[in-house]
């Protein structure tokens, strides 16, 4: 395994796979192509049971040597900050729709860098960070791309499958990657903060996940029902 350039320093809170996976390429000038013949694999028989079918896609990479190269396993990473978003929900399987299939992302973000698990959780509607709207179409091309996908075309860190990035890179040394940004959204704040206990209160109540995923409140409704004392079977 060749050695790469990287700094641990630059992963940051809710970051994706696909971020950490874009700068690893960025900051090694590698293509996807690249990065696919030093990292993918074919897929093995290996039960991870991950949170939702996005947690699969981590069976094609060898965790082990990315591990190695940057100090960080992308799937642990990943499973432990989605957990923190759907994790309430027993029926992960469901659950899944809350994850938006193409990536979208905050153009103020990903010009630094950056891109959010934040960005694909269905409850939100804006950047919690600029609290500005969300993409989901590349600037050039205007075309959407599957989240987590990972083309073997000789396109660089950031760039759509057109070779174009998807938007401006702002972002002047690999140091800014390093982005400490502040939760602005209130709403997501107390999601995050949410009591085993309220929590719970999701055990017994059948939700169809595709509406919640397209309601802009269904945050501030769900939140209101997990403060309720004795809440009953209901369908959402």
């Amino acid at each position: 395994m060749k050695q790469i350039t990287w700094n641990p320093a630059w992963v940051n809170p809710f970051e994706s796979a696909w971020s950490i996976f874009e700068k690893i390429k960025y900051a090694n000038a590698l293509t996807s192509r690249d990065f696919s013949n030093e990292y993918i694999i074919k897929i093995i028989n290996r039960s991870y049971n991950g949170l939702h079918k996005y947690l699969s896609e981590f069976n094609k990479y060898n965790l082990e040597n990315i591990t190695q190269a940057i100090g960080l396993n992308p799937y642990e990473h990943t499973n432990l900050y989605m957990k923190q978003l759907i994790g309430m929900f027993p029926n992960q399987k469901d659950a899944a729709f809350l994850i938006r299939p193409d990536h979208t992302f905050c153009e103020e973000c990903l010009s630094m860098g950056h891109h959010s698990l934040f960005h694909q959780f269905g409850l939100l509607h804006k950047c919690p960070y600029h609290l500005s709207n969300l993409k989901n179409i590349c600037n050039s091309c205007g075309k959407k791309t599957p989240f987590n996908s990972l083309n073997k075309k000789s396109n660089g860190g950031f760039e759509c499958s057109c070779s174009n990035h998807f938007v401006s890179i702002k972002f002047n040394t690999l140091s800014d990657w390093k982005s400490n940004l502040p939760i602005k959204d209130e709403l997501l704040l107390k999601w995050l903060s949410m009591s085993a206990n309220e929590s719970a209160k999701f055990r017994n109540t059948f939700l169809y996940f595709p509406s919640l995923a397209s309601d802009p409140n269904s945050i501030i409704f769900l939140l209101n029902y997990s403060l309720q004392d004795n809440p009953t079977l209901t369908q959402l």
